[in-house]
């Protein structure tokens, strides 16, 4: 397709259904650049497998450090868990 960048939003706080799993899986298998907007639990991060923005919430504050930085501005904090995926 003629997709320049594709946006993926979760928000759910633990392991993403069968539908969000397999779409990102079709997604990172087409190559188009795409990003996780995991809008509520980090954790669910490694089931995606995309490089993701966390909010940790929808709070008003929260979504607006997350247009700003869809923006282009810059995502400073760190996340305060590890989710390195054993191998």
């Amino acid at each position: 397709g003629d997709l320049d960048h594709v946006l993926l939003a979760t928000t759910t706080r633990s392991t993403p259904g069968a539908e969000v799993l397999d779409l990102a899986r079709r997604v990172r298998a087409s190559g188009v650049a795409a990003t996780h907007l995991a809008l509520w639990s980090p954790y669910v991060v490694p089931d995606v497998g995309l490089g993701a923005l966390v909010t940790y919430g929808f709070r008003s504050n929260a979504l607006s450090a997350l247009a700003e930085v869809l923006g282009g501005g810059s995502a400073t904090g760190r996340l305060p868990v590890d989710l390195t995926v054993p191998s």
